[in-house]
């Protein structure tokens, strides 16, 4: 028997991608000391596994119900939320610690940032994912159900993935965001808008990213967001010779626009957050105090620019009718639905001379 989690044994091409990170997070998982799993799955990114596993199901539960559904929605999203709480309170901690708040705010954010750990543990131990009982955890249930389902062959895979992907686009361009909003707004906007770049890297041997032009990702060649760590993409062992085409400004751009939104989203949230520990810690007296205080605390981040503002430009570089990203990178997904393999060769070819 081959140990859980090595992917030499999967044979269809959507198996072999569930595998990587089933595999990264149970090398940290299989640790038997609890602290040092938890430590491991932020040293590792591991968020990010959960990110893809998230992406692989949000596309095929629909197609393949029998063997997947559920999955998502009681085990690996809950995972995510669980692990991803812990760490917004260690960069909450983080924040106020570079804009030098009160002791009795770092105090107050350190015991929460414990007890957020310790909820994390409980949720691993309840959930089977690590301890005497890991043979049965989601992981491994996940990947049992992985090997009984019925793949479909590669040019209907390809077709599947190509029209979930462009559903996410058009919803992207179609829902309203309010930038107002930090929760329902800002932060929906960057969690829609970050599945473009998750999808890429979790079908990374299905896209491929060319080289044409995008005037509207307005990336030029000495842009940070090359020097990005996710503004990479692993390089498939095993591509198809039918990718699905993706520009490779485009991905730049939508992971400029997530990087700045999250600065937004970051600010706004810290804002508020601190007002409330400041009025709960009792070192502002009143509301309107606590409120001024947290205000002129998050000014003096190097991130900060003001949030609406900051939120509504990047709204509309994605989504503005005419020049947003978002926007022009819809028709050169749609017409790829009618194209044969020939068709793609043909345009990388071209993209060449």
């Amino acid at each position: 028997m081959l140990t859980f989690g090595v992917p030499l044994w999967a044979e269809s091409r959507q198996e072999q991608r569930f595998q990587k990170p089933i595999h990264d997070l149970q090398r940290a998982l299989n640790k038997k000391n609890p602290d040092e799993v938890l430590d491991l799955l932020i040293q590792n990114g591991n968020r990010s596994d959960l990110f893809e596993l998230e992406a692989l199901l949000r596309v095929y539960e629909s197609e393949y119900p029998e063997t997947l559904s559920g999955f998502f929605e009681d085990h690996i999203k809950p995972f995510e939320d669980e692990l991803g709480g812990w760490v917004d309170v260690r960069e909450a901690l983080e924040f106020s610690k570079k804009v030098e708040a009160p002791k009795e705010v770092l105090a107050f954010l350190k015991g929460k940032e414990e007890a957020s750990r310790e909820k994390l543990k409980k949720f691993l131990d309840d959930q089977h994912l690590i301890g005497k009982d890991s043979e049965s955890s989601p992981l491994k249930q996940l990947q049992e159900a992985l090997e009984e389902t019925d793949w479909s062959k590669k040019k209907k895979d390809r077709k599947f993935v190509l029209k979930s992907f462009s559903k996410l686009l058009k919803e992207i361009t179609t829902s309203d965001y309010d930038m107002k909003l930090v929760e329902e707004g800002i932060h929906e906007l960057r969690r829609d808008a970050r599945w473009i770049p998750i999808y890429l890297r979790s079908f990374n041997d299905l896209f491929t990213l060319d080289d044409r032009s995008l005037p509207e990702a307005k990336i030029t060649s000495d842009d940070p967001i090359f020097k990005s760590p996710y503004s990479k993409i692993p390089r498939a062992k095993d591509p198809v010779s039918f990718p699905i085409l993706f520009p490779r400004l485009g991905f730049l751009g939508v992971n400029k626009a997530v990087e700045g939104l999250g600065k937004a989203k970051d600010i706004g949230k810290m804002e508020a957050l601190l007002a409330h520990i400041l009025l709960e810690t009792g070192v502002a007296s009143s509301k309107t105090q606590a409120n001024a205080f947290s205000k002129s605390l998050v000014k003096k981040h190097p991130d900060y620019a003001p949030v609406v503002q900051r939120a509504s430009a990047l709204y509309r570089f994605l989504t503005d009718e005419e020049r947003g990203l978002v926007t022009a990178l819809r028709p050169l997904l749609k017409e790829q639905k009618d194209w044969k393999k020939q068709d793609c060769q043909a345009f990388l070819t071209a993209l060449k001379k």
